[in-house]
């Protein structure tokens, strides 16, 4: 094979490859560098022929970072400035005009063509044909309509379809000279693509979309496709809405331009994300629909996320919308880019939210610790009954987040843990066990053992550094209360496993705190105080007995002889033996069922505990009490059973072997016991033990309403489920036996949700009826009387009728009910009204009263709702009545009456207090102010019903010697404490209302005012009024407070309920003498007393405080009854007899040290005040905002945070929100003509965030105006020549440079373009149009950066000055820009448009936006209804 000679090279250009330009030949080729004729690698130097060439570097040093001395040379202002210049050239350069049209235009031929001719050219269109040649001949007839037609059955490529677009519609605008025609041609193209999509054809479809779009970049279609585009996604069904949002994802970038487009597509797009979510059952089948929905909001979120800024949307689709954008766990995103979304809903979230008038911002704003603090505790206030712990502890510890917690947060965590339940300023005490729940599931949360181990570790220790630095005596409680509370919670945390009590006293002993040297220290002290206070939690006797000794050791000593806690433990066991003899008795063995109390030999145990042993149980240590619980209480309860096998003897007891021989006042009495000591867990183990060990019927009651009162604890354990089950089963022996006990089912079916649990219950409620007939009852019950009263049982007409066969009932299921009730009810108080005052004991008149009181239980529980509506209406009428001279309410015996009906549920507490108590004290109270005195036997019946109020609400009574009993007792907390969770108390706050009218209108010095002075002030102590002031102490306030103001009582009746809450609330921090006296000085202290001892957890208490010292000081006046002197020294001045001028000092004295003290000197959060002074009398709010007007007018720059202030006062007043904003225009006015450059920017900003507060309102009242009225009328308004002025100038102020800082102020930037944006949105068209005029009147020239042109574009429809914003690219008309046609090649010669290449084309949206000449001289009639296709404004 002959060898081939290497050819030489030769110089030849890329082939298919066109020229930069086809005159300069030296431009070359794109992307090719041909070698030239003596560049440096050709020269043979001898460097070169040895080592080759080596190209020298643009830099000495390629492996430094020139970051330093770019960064030097960015940090000078000059440099700055120089680049945005060179940036802002660069853009005006390249959006100069690139050609000219020629000043003659020749349009194309068309010619009348067969149909054959016309296809065929058609068919050319599509090929490759030139256009030159078919411009020749283009046919005639093909128009409208049949030209889109016949363009998508020949798939005519884009460019060239448009082509014949222009050709036909120039000759249209030629011969019709309507120079308008794009309007005309954007709705012939709207109906065409609405026929395609209804005829389902996706090709069509594509060839359809991407010719709109092609055409749109034309500029042959305008706007109105956009707003036709949107109708028709808002109409579409949701099998069309992905057609529609392809069409839509076409044009984004053009709907991007524009603000109101884009509220537009966002709100159709949640509205249909909205509907799917609201019937979950089709979401699976429109799977596809949401996805394309959801990526949809993506996309325009991480886009355009300012145009989320839009209030009104955002208020009422939040939810959805966080839902979509930042927890869809379904869109496998870049984590980078969910932190973006997240990021991005956070400022929109914020940006939305200043807008909302009504809206406090969280407290914790102000550093980073605060936030984290208030972010913690509003999660745990969220758990409530039934709450998903595991939720809880999820968001507590965000656990599911990407970013675990760091060891030092964890702790951080645990500690507001423990100081959430502690604290006092929170109620309920569910708290530890909620706390020891969540600890479980977070160290239980994770499967690997080290790790397990490892949180286990972090929770001891985290406990350990808490009792370490917790600081004592902050919340207001004594050392023994905290001491207790303390206890308590780890005492629920060592007995759950989540705190070792033997590595806490190792540790101790490691660290040395035990040592005698430092046992003075403060922290062995501490130490120390909780080693005896702590109960030992150990299953094993040896490591029980281990841990007591090596306590003893640390507190005493090894030489040690105290005995002081042996002493308090056998005190303990001896009071609670006393109450139980029979169960402590070495009689119990040989008992075979509970025995029957008899109120006179058992007297002493049926009542409560005295008071002295109440307090020595309250103030034992945990160690005491739970020994005394866990080592003799419960273990001796479990041996008081029956041991005596049955035989001949006691073959009737219904005792088996084994079961407990408690009756209800020994269970009452071991029950009351155990929630003084607040060991729920032991009672929790005694009720179900009982329970499960118990046939005994007056048991069961009891142990409901035990479960019922802390049902929020069992679930807080996670036992409720347990308990249930318990009863369930209880319940099903039961119905074995046919003795179903009503009250379990009852509570059962409220709380048992399994359909097959719920149908047996259903099943026993409706045969219990046939538990026995109500003759056989009534006479079981008789037959415990004595004889007399027998007698006269059997001559009462109530009894009469019971005992007759035709209504020997076993349900009450007649109409006629009430009259069987009421003859009943009758009955008993005849019998009771005549042997009452027969008996000299009350041990008689109690056997008495216990008796009719079970007979009228089992007849209550044959009815639907007891004796309640009997008792209010006709049994209150007939016994009480004021011109009754027998009336029982001048009885104090009969009281017990009204007891016995509540505490067995015959009788609701509210029928009683509304019908009985409220009605008499109206009619005393009314008297009274009518200047009329009680007479004897009102002043005995008010006396009564005072007793019977404390008898209710307190629970006991020492004047009248009526003795209570423990069951009574436990009865009646219980149905007081339901107050607290119904958050329904209206009636007692109007019953305290009537009394403190009364006692206002009695002298000091009477009985009766003394009498009710003493209730008044014993109620606010009472223990479940004070929980109830601080788990709703709003409403109390509103109650008890504000309720007195709207019904225009005098101002001593209003003092009176300011001290019931103020004494309820509890270590308050008020003096009160300001009541009495009228120093101001009085006034500031308490003030700032308040003030300094705020924090995150007592806020809610710091304002109702805050509320009732500027209540009283709105309360002084010289006719006060307090002891004002005569000579009162006032800071320094002398007030003489305290004058009405000197009182109206004092307030207008703390009004302005509110502010010049406490506001303005920056001590104290601004956002911690707002949240105080949130929801304050209007008459105050409007005097701290008229003294802040005067405020911001005298102070230019204001501290940070004074907006929440004014947002805060703004809540409560109604009409000063008009004034309020003349006064910041004028004062923004004012600053902008001083133009003071240190101080400019933020005097502005301030007055703008002020003026946000009121911005909604205001564009509120002008789009009413503006849209029913004349203009010439509302010019007339305020408010409309008051937001135009607002309009104007914040657009003034985004032109200012000091403002948007070149780009640097983006904050400030933001937020007055978006209370531009939020005007122009809420007014409406007409409105808007107007402030439209007034801008263009004006001529604004908006110096502006350039990189927030498209922002504004957005937001305001002006014409935008060409220098600004660009100009542009050519001036021909979009329908004269035709390829290819004319005789001559310069005459329509036009570049070939780049799209035909798929480059990317950015159209300005300048031509677009321009309003028409016309508009300029537009007539605004704002009597008819605006047309806008004539008006040429925009969408």
């Amino acid at each position: 094979m002959a060898q081939q000679q290497l050819q030489k090279y030769e110089l030849t250009p890329p082939k298919n490859l066109v020229r930069l330009h086809k005159e300069s030949i030296e431009l070359g080729f794109p992307d090719f560098y041909p070698p030239k004729s003596g560049q440096d690698e050709d020269q043979m130097t001898e460097e070169n022929v040895k080592k080759g060439f080596i190209d020298s570097p643009f830099v000495q040093n390629e492996h430094f970072s020139a970051h330093d001395v770019i960064f030097d040379e960015l940090k000078k202002p000059d440099t700055l400035k120089n680049l945005g210049d060179f940036m802002t050239d660069v853009m005006k350069r390249k959006n100069e005009t690139t050609f000219q049209g020629s000043s003659q235009f020749m349009g194309p031929t068309i010619v009348w063509v067969t149909v054959e001719e016309r296809d065929k050219w058609l068919r050319d269109l599509a090929g490759n044909v030139p256009l030159k040649i078919l411009a020749r001949s283009v046919p005639k007839g093909v128009d409208g309509k049949d030209l889109l037609e016949s363009v998508t059955l020949y798939r005519v490529p884009l460019a060239r379809a448009t082509w014949f677009t222009k050709v036909v519609g120039i000759n249209k605008i030629i011969q019709r000279g309507n120079t308008d025609y794009t309007k005309e041609w954007t709705s012939i193209f709207y109906h065409f693509i609405r026929d395609q999509s209804l005829s389902h054809d996706p090709d069509k479809w594509r060839y359809s979309i991407l010719l709109a779009k092609w055409q749109f970049d034309e500029q042959l279609l305008d706007q109105r496709l956009l707003r036709f585009t949107l109708e028709q996604l808002d109409e579409a069904d949701h099998c069309q809405t992905p057609m529609w949002l392809w069409l839509v994802q076409q044009f984004l970038s053009e709907f991007q331009r524009s603000r109101t487009l884009m509220r537009l597509l966002i709100e159709i797009i949640i509205k249909k994300l909205q509907d799917i979510h609201q019937h979950p059952h089709i979401i699976i089948k429109l799977e596809l629909v949401v996805k394309l929905l959801k990526n949809m909001l993506h996309t325009l979120f991480i886009t355009t996320p300012d145009m989320f800024v839009f209030p009104v949307c955002w208020n009422t689709y939040k939810d959805l919308l966080r839902v979509v954008l930042v927890d869809d766990d379904s869109k496998t995103d870049p984590p980078n880019l969910k932190h973006q979304r997240e990021r991005y809903f956070e400022a929109v979230r914020s940006r939305n939210e200043i807008f909302d008038d009504k809206k406090i911002n969280p407290l914790g704003m102000s550093n980073a610790r605060d936030a984290l603090d208030s972010r913690m505790i509003s999660i745990l206030d969220k758990i409530t009954y039934r709450i998903d712990y595991h939720n809880i502890t999820a968001e507590y510890f965000r656990t599911n987040s990407n970013f675990q917690m760091m060891e030092r947060e964890v702790s951080r965590h645990i500690h507001t843990l423990c100081r959430w339940t502690i604290t006092p300023f929170r109620e309920g005490d569910f708290r530890a066990y909620s706390v020891s729940t969540i600890l479980d599931i977070w160290k239980n949360g994770v499967s690997d053992v080290k790790e397990k181990l490892e949180r286990e570790t972090i929770i001891q220790s985290s406990l350990v550094e808490f009792l370490d630095i917790y600081p004592f005596g902050v919340n207001g409680l004594n050392e023994r209360e905290e001491s207790e509370a303390i206890a308590r919670l780890f005492g629920v945390l060592t007995k759950n496993g989540h705190f070792s009590y033997q590595r806490y006293l190792q540790r101790l002993i490691a660290r040395g705190d035990v040592r005698p040297e430092k046992r003075t220290t403060e922290r062995s002290l501490r130490h120390l105080r909780y080693v005896k206070w702590f109960a030992i939690y150990e299953t094993d006797l040896h490591d029980l007995n281990h841990s007591i000794n090596q306590r003893w050791h640390i507190l005493y000593g090894i030489n040690s002889k105290d005995t002081s806690d042996k002493n308090t433990i056998d005190t303990l066991s001896n009071i609670v033996s006393e109450k139980l003899p029979n169960v402590f008795s070495p009689k119990a063995k040989d008992m075979n069922a509970p025995i029957v109390d008899d109120p006179g030999s058992d007297f002493n145990c049926l009542i409560n505990f005295d008071d002295s042993s109440l307090e020595f149980i309250q103030n034992a240590t945990k160690f005491c009490q739970f020994r005394v619980v866990q080592e003799f209480l419960i273990p001796s309860v479990k041996r008081f059973v029956q041991n005596t096998p049955i035989d001949d003897t006691n073959w009737k007891s219904l005792a088996e072997p084994g079961s407990s021989l408690l009756n209800a006042r020994q269970l009452a009495t071991i029950v009351q016991f155990i929630e003084l000591t607040k060991d729920y867990s032991s009672l929790l183990e005694l009720i179900i033990w009982v329970l499960e060990n118990s046939m005994e019927r007056t048991l069961f009651p009891l142990i409901v309403d035990t479960i019922k009162r802390y049902e929020m604890i069992w679930d807080a354990m996670g036992k409720s489920d347990g308990v249930f089950d318990v009863l369930m089963k209880k319940n099903d022996q039961l119905r074995e036996k046919r003795a179903t006990e009503i009250c379990i089912v009852k509570y059962l079916s409220g709380v048992i949700q399994d359909p097959e649990k719920k149908s047996k219950l259903e099943h026993d409620y409706s045969q219990f009826p046939t538990k026995s007939p109500l003759s056989v009852t009534i006479s079981r019950n008789r037959d415990r009387l004595g004889q007399d009263v027998k007698n006269l049982l059997n001559r009462t007409r109530g009894f009469e009728l019971s005992i007759a066969s035709n209504i020997d009932s076993r349900w009450f299921q007649s109409d006629s009910v009430d009259v069987y009730l009421h003859a009943i009810l009758e009955s008993c108080t005849d019998v009771i009204h005549r042997h009452l005052q027969n008996y000299s004991e009350w041990t008689d008149a109690r056997k008495l009263l216990d008796v009719i009181g079970d007979l009228l239980k089992e007849v209550g529980d044959r009815t639907t709702d007891g004796f309640d509506a009997v008792f209010s209406k006709k049994w209150l009428n007939y016994y009480i009545r004021a011109d009754d001279d027998d009336s029982l309410l001048r009885q104090d015996r009969f009281l017990i009456f009204f007891t016995v009906l509540v505490v067995r549920h015959l009788v609701k507490i509210e029928t009683i207090l509304e019908h009985l108590v409220e009605k008499n004290l109206i009619r005393f109270s009314d008297k009274l102010l009518n200047k009329k005195q009680l007479d004897s036997n009102e002043i005995i019946e008010c006396r009564n019903l005072a007793i019977l109020l404390r008898i209710f609400l307190i629970h006991k009574n020492v004047s009248s010697g009526i003795p209570l009993t423990t069951m009574e007792i436990q009865r009646l907390q219980f149905i007081c404490e339901s107050f607290i969770n119904n958050n329904d108390f209206t009636i007692i706050s109007n019953v305290f209302q009537k009394l403190a009218i009364i006692e206002s209108s009695l002298g000091s010095n009477d009985d009766l005012a003394i009498e009710l002075q003493q209730l008044r002030m014993d109620f606010s102590q009472v223990y479940w009024f004070k929980q109830l002031c601080i788990a709703n102490i709003d409403n109390v306030y509103d109650r008890f407070v504000k309720g007195t103001k709207k019904q225009n009582n005098s101002k001593e009746v209003k003092k009176l309920m300011i001290e019931i809450v103020r004494s309820g609330l509890g270590n308050f921090s008020y003096d009160n003498d300001v009541m009495n006296g009228y120093s101001s000085s009085l006034c500031f202290k308490n003030l700032e007393r308040i003030f300094s001892t705020v924090n995150l957890w007592n806020i809610q208490k710091s304002r109702i405080e805050f509320f009732m010292c500027m209540d009283q000081i709105m309360l002084l006046d010289s006719s006060s009854n307090g002891s004002l002197h005569s000579n009162m020294e006032l800071d320094g001045d002398l007030i003489m007899g305290g004058s009405e001028e000197d009182l109206n000092n004092i307030k207008s004295r703390v009004i302005e040290y509110f502010w010049e003290e406490l506001v303005l000197k920056g001590n104290n959060d601004c956002l911690i005040i707002s949240h105080i002074i949130r929801g304050i009398r209007e008459d105050v709010a409007a005097e701290l905002l008229e003294h802040g007007l005067t405020v911001l007018k005298r102070c230019g720059e204001l501290i940070i945070g004074i907006e929440e202030v004014f947002r805060a006062l703004l809540l409560s007043v109604r009409d000063n929100k008009k004034e309020f904003s003349e006064a910041l225009i004028n004062q923004i006015q004012k600053i902008i003509d001083e133009n003071k450059d240190h101080t400019f920017v933020p005097c502005i900003m301030t007055r703008i965030k002020l003026f946000v507060l009121v911005a909604n309102v205001l564009a509120a009242r002008v789009t009413a105006v503006v849209t029913t009225n004349s203009i010439e009328f509302a010019n007339r308004v305020p408010e409309y020549n008051l937001i135009m002025k607002w309009v104007v100038t914040l657009i003034n102020l985004l032109c200012s440079e000091r403002i948007h800082q070149n780009g640097g102020g983006a904050d400030n930037f933001d937020l007055i373009l978006d209370i531009v944006s939020f005007l122009i949105d809420e007014m409406g068209k007409i409105p808007r149009a107007i402030v439209v005029a007034e801008l263009k009147v004006n001529r604004y020239h908006f110096n502006i950066p350039v990189i927030w042109s498209n922002r504004i574009k957005r937001v305001l429809p002006l014409n935008i000055p060409k220098e600004t914003l660009g100009r542009l690219k050519h001036e021909l008309d979009a329908w004269q820009l035709i390829e290819g046609i004319g005789e001559n090649d310069d005459l329509n010669n036009s570049a070939i448009d780049l799209s035909w290449y798929d480059a990317k084309f950015y159209q300005k949206p300048s031509k677009r936006l321009k309003r028409s000449d016309e508009y300029e001289d537009y007539n605004l009639d704002f009597n008819k209804k605006y047309n806008e296709e004539n008006g040429h404004l925009e969408p």
